[in-house]
C-alpha cells in the first residue's frame, strides 16, 4: 500500500529517510518549476533536509527552482526517477 505524503513526512521526522513523488501537470517549463516552488513552500519539511530529484530528460532547459525556501537543499539527477514526474527525498536534519 501507498503512504501518503504526511505519511511519508512524520516518518521523515522520526529519522526514517523518505520520497515524495509528484508528477507534472504541464510540459511548459516555467510552469513546471512555479509548480516545484509551490509544492516545496507548501508541504510542512521544517526539521528535513530536501533534495530536488529530476530525470535528466526532464532538465533540458528546465529551470531549477530558485525561491524555494526552508530546507531546500540540493539538486540531483536520476535515471530512475520517472520522466514527467520530479521527487523530493527528505532526511531529518542532523
Amino acid at each position: 500500500m501507498d503512504r501518503s505524503h504526511q505519511e511519508i513526512i512524520a516518518a521523515a521526522l522520526a529519522g526514517s529517510d523518505g520520497c515524495l513523488s509528484f508528477p507534472f501537470r504541464s510540459a511548459d517549463r516555467n510552469a513546471r518549476t512555479d509548480q516545484m516552488n509551490d509544492t516545496i513552500r507548501r508541504l510542512p519539511l521544517d526539521g528535513l533536509a530536501v533534495r530536488l530529484v529530476l530525470h535528466p530528460d526532464d532538465t533540458r532547459g528546465q529551470p531549477v527552482p530558485v525561491e524555494a525556501e526552508g530546507s531546500f537543499r540540493s539538486f540531483g539527477l536520476d535515471a530512475l526517477v520517472r520522466r514527467g514526474e520530479f521527487h523530493l527525498a527528505i532526511s531529518r536534519v542532523q
